[in-house]
Formats: structure tokens, C-alpha cells, sequence
């Protein structure tokens, strides 16, 4: 009886953003099975099926894994397009040929990315499994820049579940590999998650360390996408500090690198926070400007988060220049997202910001009736009523009453403790070319979908390199 040759495993196949252009050199002999046992007819190839199927030839095991990673960068491309169903068929399709090729690496980028799907669409337990099964993948074929980032994309699901000791203890070994093997992209992400996992604990001195270190990283690296957040981040520790004429310049360097790399979703988030550093100077004209222009891109965008983030605000800086119906118009539009998304402290705010121009307007019964709603919305057995009849049947509460409205904008991330500043508000000024080109229309920005993920921010951490 002839010998059986082994299969060969295929060496390092391509990197997971790259595909194989030429077959490695196989010897020709090894994947195939020919052969007969006394007694039989036949190969028994064809009495082992599932054995055979696994058996191809060099060059077949080259063309099946390019298949697989040309699957893996289109599920990456749907990913970044917005197409989550896409991106997760075409991910298992190269899962399933990975399996066959027995090829870790790309097996663990693929649950890596899938990873990021479910991160995306707000499945963070399923995100965090498919991320520790990576990770034990990635440790496995001992692939460091893996290990890396599937460490770095748990430590911000756990930042998400509200993990924070274990987000910083999964972000602090990402970036103790990341400084090891001196991969700069993981650097940059680990010290900016880093960051961000401060700034949710309010703690914005020791998060400006890791956001200035990821600036210089990412401008070491040529990253304008990373130099363009970490920008954005300095600016808004700045703000929380009160040191406004940082935080403007800070902003408005993260405005133009957004600008440079079309990225909308950043710059319009970077409009807000601009709004919201002229709000709290008083300036509520300039504000409103700023404000007007990341409700227009926002709009554009169909970003919902952002839209209610940056009404919510404009409404309030209407609301200072006693503009009282525009201001209405902001606070109900920002409400009925709210209510059409489930949003139930978005409800809220909106709810009380209603409540404040109804008193302003000097009709005290509307603004008891908005309060009330507002307040019910805390107890879930109550029923939202459906219009203000039947909520001015409802007793009421001892605190249902007018407060002046805050003195500062919402958080476009209500999880983010609220901290005011202690320092004196200046005069605000702006700088020679400080205004932005409203709706950016002149550059025809676009969408960057993998952003909403991976800048760590109060926002809706617009960067996504999980």
C-alpha cells in the first residue's frame, strides 16, 4: 500500500487588509489523496469524504484563501458603508473557508470584525464574545498586533457596559503590547481609549496625558484621522477645565483635520462642542451659529444622535437670545426623535426644556402639564399621555416646577458625569477664519461610518478602529 502524505499547513497568508497576489511556492506533492487498500475499489478519498474535502493543492489553498480575505475586506467595506448585514455575511462566509485552510490569523480577524458589527449596532455582549474568542485565536497563533487590538476593542465594550476598572485594565495591557512590538496605529487607539475611560470618570487632567501622547503619535504616524480626535478631545478636557481659549484652538485645528480627511460625522460633532464653549462664555450668538451648522450636517447625515445632541443645544442658545419660537421648534424636533427612538431621557430633557420656554412664554398650565409628562417618564408603570388633557388630570408632583433653565448645554453622551468648570467666563472672541463654511458643502464631506466607533468621546465616539 502506497504511504499517505500529510497535509502542509499553509504558511502566514496575507494581512487582513491586504490580499495574496501570487501563490507561494508549494511542492506539488502533498495535497492530494490517491490512493486504493486491498479489498476496496475506488480511492478512499471517495469513502472519506469530509477527509477529502479538506485536501486541496497549492495552488487551490491559495486561491481559496484569497477568496477568504477579499470576503473579509468587502465585509469590512459594508461595515464601513453601514451595511451591518452585509458585513456580517460576508465575515462568516471567510470564516467558514478560514476553517477549511485551518488559517488562525485570518479566522481571528474575521471575529474581530464581526466583533465590530455587533459593537456597532449596540449587541455588546454579543460584541464581547466574539472579541474573547478572537482574542484566544489571536494568542494562539501568538499575533501581537492581534492580541493588541482585540484587547483594546474589549477594553471599550466594557467602557460601553460601564466596566471602567476592567476597560482600563484591558486598554493598559493593549498599550503595553502596542509600545512592545511599537505598532503606532494600536498606540494611538489604546492611549486615546485610555483617555477617554478618564474623561467618563470626570477625570480630565489625568486623561489629557494619554490624548496629548496619541497627538503626537498620530502625527509621528501621518494619521490625520487619529490627529483629527485627539484634537477634538483636547479640546473638550480644556473645556471641562474652563481654559475656553484652549479648547477653541484645539477645535478648531480638529475642525480642519476633519475637513482634510471629509470627515462629517466628526466636524459636525466638533460644532457642537464648539457651540457649547461659546454657550458657556455667554456668546450665544456665536453659539447658535456653531449649532446652526452641526444641526445642518447632522440633518444631512440622517445621524440621529447628533441631531438630538445638537438641537437640544441650539434650542437653548435660542432660548438665551429670547427667540422663544425658534427655540420651541428645536426642543420639539429633538423630542419627537426621541420619542420615535424610545428615548426615554432624551424624552426627559426635551420635556423640561419644553416646559421652560412654556413658562417664559408666560403660560404657566402648558408648563406644569410638560413637567409632569417629564416626570412620569421616571416611573415606567406609568402611562406616557398622549396629549396635554389628559396629562392635566394628573396630580401634581411636589418638585413639578420651574427651576431656571442651566446655565450650560447637554452632553451629547448623557452617561458622561456633568462637571462645571469653576473658571471666570471671558468675552469670547473669534479668530481670523474661526467660523466654519456652513454644511461644508464646498468639500462634499461624507459619512465616515467607521468613526462612529472609535473616537472614545462624549459624543458617539465617531472613529472606529475596533
Amino acid at each position: 500500500m502506497e504511504k499517505v502524505c500529510k497535509t502542509m499547513s499553509m504558511s502566514n497568508g496575507p494581512t487582513p487588509d491586504t490580499l495574496a497576489e501570487t501563490p507561494r511556492e508549494q511542492p506539488e506533492s502533498g495535497f492530494r489523496i490517491d490512493i486504493s487498500l486491498p479489498g476496496l475499489t475506488g480511492p478512499i478519498a471517495d469513502l472519506l469524504p469530509a477527509v477529502h474535502s479538506e485536501i486541496l493543492d497549492p495552488k487551490e489553498m491559495v486561491e481559496r484563501s484569497n477568496v477568504a480575505w477579499a470576503l473579509h475586506k468587502s465585509g469590512k467595506s459594508s461595515y464601513r458603508s453601514g451595511n451591518m448585514d452585509d458585513a456580517r455575511k460576508a465575515l462568516n462566509e471567510a470564516i467558514e473557508i478560514f476553517e477549511r485552510l485551518d488559517d488562525k490569523r485570518g479566522i481571528a480577524w474575521c471575529l474581530n470584525n464581526l466583533g465590530k458589527v455587533a459593537y456597532r449596532t449596540k449587541s455588546y455582549d454579543e460584541a464581547r464574545d466574539l472579541l474573547e474568542r478572537s482574542l484566544r485565536v489571536f494568542r494562539a497563533a501568538d499575533d501581537k498586533i492581534g492580541i493588541s487590538w482585540a484587547l483594546n476593542n474589549l477594553g471599550k465594550v466594557a467602557y460601553r457596559q460601564e466596566r471602567l476598572d476592567e476597560a482600563e485594565a484591558f486598554l493598559s495591557e493593549s498599550l503595553r503590547i502596542a509600545r512592545e512590538i511599537e505598532d503606532k496605529p494600536s498606540l494611538v487607539w489604546s492611549l486615546h481609549n485610555l483617555g477617554r475611560t478618564k474623561y467618563h470618570k470626570s477625570e480630565y487632567e489625568p486623561a489629557r496625558p494619554f490624548y496629548e501622547e496619541s497627538l503626537a503619535v498620530a502625527q509621528e504616524a501621518g494619521d490625520k484621522k487619529g490627529v483629527g480626535i485627539a484634537l477634538e478631545n483636547l479640546g473638550k478636557v480644556m473645556y471641562r477645565i474652563g481654559q475656553f481659549p484652549e479648547a477653541m484652538d484645539y477645535l478648531h485645528r480638529s475642525l480642519l483635520a476633519y475637513r482634510e480627511t471629509y470627515n462629517a460625522t466628526g466636524a459636525a460633532w466638533v460644532l457642537n462642542i464648539m457651540g457649547r464653549v461659546a454657550y458657556r462664555q455667554r456668546a450665544y450668538k456665536p453659539a447658535s451659529r456653531f449649532l446652526q451648522d452641526s444641526v445642518a450636517v447632522f440633518r444631512d447625515l440622517s445621524e440621529m444622535d447628533g441631531l438630538k445632541s445638537s438641537l437640544e443645544n441650539l434650542g437653548k442658545s435660542f432660548f438665551r437670545l429670547g427667540d422663544l419660537m425658534s427655540a420651541r421648534a428645536c426642543f420639539q424636533e429633538a423630542l419627537d426623535i426621541s420619542r420615535s427612538e424610545g428615548d426615554h431621557h432624551g424624552m426627559k430633557c426635551s420635556l423640561e426644556s419644553l416646559a421652560h420656554v412654556a413658562h417664559k412664554a408666560g403660560d404657566r398650565r402648558e408648563a406644569q402639564i410638560l413637567l409632569v409628562q417629564s416626570q412620569n417618564l421616571d416611573n415606567p408603570k406609568n402611562v406616557y399621555p398622549a396629549d396635554h388633557e389628559r396629562a392635566a388630570g394628573l396630580s401634581e408632583p411636589r418638585s413639578a416646577k420651574i427651576t431656571q433653565m442651566s446655565g450650560d448645554l447637554s452632553d451629547p453622551a448623557p452617561a458622561v458625569p456633568q462637571q462645571r468648570a469653576d473658571a471666570e467666563r471671558g468675552p469670547f472672541e473669534f479668530r481670523t477664519g474661526d467660523k466654519p463654511n456652513s454644511r461644508f458643502e464646498a468639500l462634499g464631506l461624507e459619512a465616515d461610518a467607521s468613526s462612529d466607533d472609535d473616537t472614545l468621546s462624549d459624543t458617539d465616539f465617531q472613529a472606529s478602529t475596533l
